[in-house]
């Protein structure tokens, strides 16, 4: 009967070059994550800016309170439009003489 041993195992040794693709991997993962999520931040932003004035003119700048938000009933209303132009303010169907109107166009 031939009683030879087995060989022992021997755990795997990671060679060098592995090792080095390993971390490479791994950098570029994290990279890729941080990218990601950079991109995710500044498309949230971009149209949180551009819900603001949607469906207005390209001269409006700035409506405020904004598309959506909540206001108290002495809070100020209006809009911002590009220098040469004016506008007139209607709420609820409602036209707002110019006289109430900070910045209105003297006439």
């Amino acid at each position: 009967m031939d009683t030879a041993t087995p060989e022992r195992q021997h755990p795997i040794e990671t060679s060098e070059p592995n090792k080095r693709l390993l971390r490479i991997t791994v950098a570029f993962a994290v990279v890729a994550i941080m990218l990601l999520a950079g991109i995710v931040l500044l498309a949230g932003w971009i149209s949180s800016r551009s819900d603001r004035t949607s469906g207005l003119p390209p001269v409006v700048e700035r409506v405020f309170p904004g598309v959506g938000d909540a206001m108290l009933r002495q809070d100020r209303v209006g809009v911002d439009v590009q220098g040469t132009y004016w506008c007139s303010l209607t709420i609820d169907g409602i036209r707002i003489p110019d006289d109430q109107i900070m910045g209105a166009k003297e006439t």
